[in-house]
């Protein structure tokens, strides 16, 4: 049995009120993420799947990859998606201290810095952040990005039609949630060109989320 949900209750956006879940203000736009890359070859394959439908994106890239694969970054930002901040060592914001976590925000924030690329925007691995975590990143000028639809594409025993079915009922401004690692990479190939097939045959396009959304 599953221990996460395909799409976030909305109490969850009442607690993080600031954040953001969607961008209801677009039309026939859909924003499709990708955490926890850079990965040699998953990340790439992804890229090779946008550029087939025109499509942007958005990468929360963790620090440590960044530093490892500066040459997939170069290519994420030459495609024209975006790049955002996933901490440098994918940590678990409820178990760390506030101070310990904006460390890692701020180093993940500066091995991008490295690359020539600015970001604001941010989203905690797992989703797991204290409400102090997130007034102290929010008030350092970050914009916390969570999503609308998680594909659960990380779940080696992911019922893949049931993911599916969550992920084909998203709307306008819907923020879609997968991963560009090895660990999901086999689900991802096959829910990425369906999801892209999808949406393509309905008209939508595939944005990237700006740099300084409100």
């Amino acid at each position: 049995m599953r221990n996460y949900l395909f799409r976030n209750p909305q109490f969850f956006s009442w607690i993080y009120s600031h954040s953001v879940w969607n961008l209801k203000d677009e039309l026939q736009a859909i924003y499709l993420t990708f955490d926890d890359g850079p990965t040699p070859e998953v990340t790439e394959y992804v890229l090779d799947q946008l550029n087939q439908y025109d499509a942007q994106a958005t990468f929360f890239c963790v620090g440590e990859n960044i530093e490892k694969n500066p040459s997939i970054i170069d290519r994420i930002n030459s495609q024209g998606s975006t790049i955002g901040n996933h901490t440098f060592d994918h940590e678990r914001g409820i178990k760390s201290s506030k101070t310990d976590y904006l460390k890692s925000v701020e180093r993940c924030n500066l091995a991008l810095g490295n690359l020539g690329i600015s970001s604001r925007l941010f989203r905690p691995p797992y989703g797991s952040l204290s409400l102090t975590q997130h007034k102290e990143i929010t008030q350092n000028g970050y914009r916390v990005i969570f999503w609308s639809h998680l594909s659960g594409d990380f779940d080696h025993k992911l019922n893949i039609e049931e993911s599916l079915k969550s992920l084909k009922k998203a709307k306008a401004g819907s923020v879609l949630l997968f991963h560009d690692s090895l660990n999901a990479f086999a689900n991802l190939r096959v829910l990425l060109p369906e999801v892209l097939k999808h949406f393509s045959s309905l008209g939508f396009t595939f944005k990237k989320i700006p740099n300084h959304v409100h």
